[in-house]
């Protein structure tokens, strides 16, 4: 997968997150969050990291929708960093 692409995709994702409003509706594992504000701001702090050999573990989805639409995300928390969390798009199996 070409960084371009990568990077595109990021910003896009940033973008969506960041254009969300405070009264999305979140659910985690199919289950709803009852404050999407909290997994929101987490969110929001979407930054790309250098690799250190280790690998996403346990997935995670998270679906967010309002009434602009919705995102789907996978989430897999880090091998070796566990305050730190991978972030992928479904479709496109990266971010």
């Amino acid at each position: 997968m070409s960084s371009l692409a990568e990077s595109t995709a990021r910003e896009q994702v940033r973008h969506r997150i960041n254009t969300l409003s405070l009264s999305s509706t979140v659910s985690v594992n199919g289950a709803a969050v009852q404050d999407p504000g909290e997994v929101l701001h987490a969110l929001d702090d979407l930054h790309w990291e250098l690799g250190h050999h280790s690998h996403p573990t346990k997935k995670i989805s998270v679906f967010i929708s309002d009434q602009s639409g919705s995102l789907v995300l996978t989430l897999a928390r880090d091998s070796e960093y566990p305050q730190e969390y991978w972030v992928f798009l479904p479709k496109l199996d990266y971010l």
